[in-house]
């Protein structure tokens, strides 16, 4: 359970990802501000970066729906100045999608 969330400008039309590792497209933020609730390192992303951040997307892709748009962004979509950012917690298995962060 987490206690605090922490908005951030993101591209909009940004992917969620089933966990870390994962390529499996789950979610979408259509927004350009949006909360997130964890961090936790995982696959390289296109900019070199490893930090990836767990939220709730704007809308599921079609038939991944019984994840509710839980899922993962890479840090190379979140505007901030460092990743990850100052003060969130890391993600925890029990707390996030599935329980795999690999």
């Amino acid at each position: 359970m987490w206690t605090r969330d922490f908005v951030c400008v993101n591209r909009p039309d940004t992917p969620l990802y089933l966990n870390v590792g994962s390529t499996e497209k789950i979610a979408v933020l259509d927004t350009p501000k949006s909360w997130f609730v964890c961090w936790e390192l995982g696959r390289v992303q296109g900019d070199g970066g490893r930090v990836w951040y767990y939220t709730r997307g704007d809308r599921s892709e079609p038939g991944k729906e019984r994840w509710e748009g839980w899922g993962f962004v890479g840090a190379k979509h979140v505007d901030a100045t460092i990743h990850p950012l100052p003060n969130m917690p890391r993600c925890h298995k029990p707390d996030v999608g599935d329980g795999d962060l690999s």
